[in-house]
């Protein structure tokens, strides 16, 4: 009869143990309190962890998106503690996430329906290389990030770019096709006044046609612009030295034939 009692006892305080704190979402909508209370990024990695609270969970989805809602990772867990460990892709721009988290029905995990679901703003850094980092690039079709984050974004004012790169770029070779200055040698081409253009530079601290100082530090340059900018001042500067030596040659002419 004790056996019995013991036994009965046994498995009555098993039930109640497994209705506190089971939520099994196979059985329909699990509200369970879900939360996550903290995420951390792995040093140095694409990688990290999360801690929710104690919702007995069979499965669990996670997403990381911009604050624009793009989706740049996501995955499914099967949680046998409180903290889950994820791993994210390579590419991803350092920034401020929104990781978003909830109980999913099957079982262990899956996405056919969310219940519980709740976010927690993530501040990743993308690694710079070596273990987990690799390049960091960040691809949302026409527009490319490396380094940051490029969604189509104007900068600067100045308009949306394809590449943007937060960092320093070199190559071999870089080829940029735009418009050439030979225009400053046609006949019709009207060459300015030497003293028009001191006047200009007395006053505005830099040549005609060229950006100022704070310009440049604000918006940057055109590559190809700035190249047949500075190409048109040389082929003025030459055009200013053929008429000084043709000048000065005629000085010589008339002194000469003043002796």
């Amino acid at each position: 009869m004790k056996r019995i009692l013991l036994l009965f006892c046994l498995c009555y305080f098993n039930l109640i143990q497994v209705s506190a704190q089971s939520c099994n979402p196979s059985a329909g909508a699990c509200g369970c309190g879900f939360s996550l209370l903290s995420i951390s990024q792995t040093s140095g990695q694409n990688a990290g962890s999360f801690v929710f609270n104690s919702c007995d969970a069979y499965g669990i989805h996670w997403e990381m998106k911009t604050s624009g809602g793009t989706v740049v990772a996501s995955g499914e867990a099967a949680p046998t503690s409180s903290t889950i460990s994820f791993t994210l892709p390579s590419g991803i721009a350092t920034g401020t996430y929104v990781f978003t988290a909830c109980v999913t029905k099957n079982n262990p995990a899956g996405t056919s329906t969310c219940n519980g679901t709740s976010s927690i703003s993530f501040s990743f850094t993308a690694p710079s290389g070596g273990s987990g980092g690799g390049t960091n690039v960040s691809n949302l079709g026409q527009y490319v990030g490396i380094n940051t984050s490029n969604t189509g974004q104007t900068f600067a004012g100045l308009g949306a770019f394809n590449l943007v790169v937060n960092g320093k770029v070199i190559a071999n070779e870089i080829r940029v096709r735009t418009g050439w200055a030979d225009f400053v040698f046609n006949e019709t081409y009207s060459l300015p006044k030497i003293i028009n253009v001191e006047r200009f530079i007395l006053k505005n601290k830099h040549l005609p046609g060229i950006p100022s100082a704070e310009k440049v530090k604000e918006e940057g340059i055109s590559v190809g612009e700035m190249n047949a900018k500075l190409l048109q001042k040389i082929e003025e500067l030459t055009l200013y030295l053929i008429d000084q030596n043709k000048r000065i040659e005629k000085l010589k002419k008339n002194k000469q034939n003043q002796i």
